[in-house]
């Protein structure tokens, strides 16, 4: 009877944690492969040209700081001061909202561009994932993150 308790008590948890998931996504309708690919460093001002707004998780700018004109961005850093290529993304005439959570993001960045990308570090430069339904999930992870973060008053 013990043991029941024990696993019932660890189902109970199991729903709970499960229960916290960002809210508002919408269920995956059908078997959807993205498509995934490798950009190499020299390639990403040609990639990058197209896309107007980017969610980048990091202390690091992942894309050539020549980018980020016209860009909406927002940054998510740890720590208590805003990586240093904010001040000349902003103006370079980006518009930039930087997220400090506390303590310290491990090094390395990735991001996702536009409604449509996600783009993580590789050997050779960037592995791209092209799916308007992971991109949509990694956003709301990090709205989370965000959101908390503008909770405890460290956005600027």
């Amino acid at each position: 009877m013990r043991r029941f308790s024990f696993l019932l008590a660890g189902v109970l948890a199991l729903g709970a944690v499960l229960a916290q998931t960002p809210p508002n996504l919408p269920m995956p309708t059908g078997s959807v492969q993205p498509k995934v690919y490798e950009v190499r460093p020299e390639q990403m001002a040609d990639f990058m040209r197209p896309i107007r707004t980017a969610v980048v998780f990091g202390p690091d700018l992942p894309f050539p700081l020549e980018l980020t004109r016209g860009m909406t961005l927002e940054v998510i850093a740890g720590k208590d001061l805003p990586p240093k290529w904010v001040d000349e993304a902003k103006r370079r005439g980006a518009r930039v909202r930087v997220y400090l959570l506390p303590g310290t993001i491990a090094r390395g960045s990735f991001f996702v561009a536009g409604d449509r990308y996600l783009f993580t570090p590789s050997e050779r430069g960037w592995r791209v994932v092209e799916s308007p339904e992971v991109a949509l999930i990694v956003k709301a992870y990090l709205a989370q993150a965000m959101r908390v973060a503008a909770e405890m008053g460290v956005v600027r």
